[in-house]
């Protein structure tokens, strides 16, 4: 739901996420950046292709789609730079999904202690849906904790860097 990185693989381009666009909903505005997007145009020729990238942003008071600069997060970030940025990003996402729990369930997750937001990520039906969707929160828990040994403060993406912490 929000605008994120894309990666050049060879000759090939991995956009991970260009954000809402036009959807917009109470739940998403309960995290950081949802009114923000990337529109791409694309550009084929026989031999290879190009993409120029527009930034855009929901104007939620009169609901119209505008134009806006591009997120400082959406740049070509390789794989080097991903796994120093990776815990970082890990603690940002767990921030993310404590917001959306603390809007969703304020009376349950107020005063949650770090221990009680474990067992939460930790639980087998966290949502109550199906078994074994924590999974992604079993990993990524781990993850967000080697963010402490600070690996992210030596790449050099310094606007994508503050990007990741100004929604922590």
């Amino acid at each position: 739901h929000v605008p994120m990185n894309y990666e050049t693989v060879g000759d090939k381009m991995i956009f991970y996420s260009l954000g809402n666009f036009i959807f917009d909903t109470d739940y998403q505005r309960a995290q950081f950046n949802t009114e923000k997007g990337i529109l791409l145009k694309l550009h084929f020729t026989e031999d290879r292709y190009s993409f120029e990238a527009f930034g855009l942003k929901i104007n939620r008071e009169n609901e119209h789609i505008e134009s806006a600069p591009l997120p400082k997060i959406f740049a070509d970030i390789q794989e080097d730079d991903y796994n120093k940025l990776e815990p970082l990003a890990a603690k940002m996402f767990l921030a993310a999904t404590k917001r959306q729990q603390l809007f969703l369930y304020p009376d349950k997750f107020k005063n949650a202690t770090e221990a009680q937001w474990k067992d939460h990520f930790y639980e087998e039906k966290r949502s109550g849906r199906v078994p074994g969707e924590a999974l992604d929160f079993q990993i990524i828990y781990p993850i967000a904790q080697e963010e402490a040994k600070g690996a992210w403060k030596e790449c050099k993406l310094e606007a994508v860097k503050a990007y990741i912490l100004e929604q922590m």
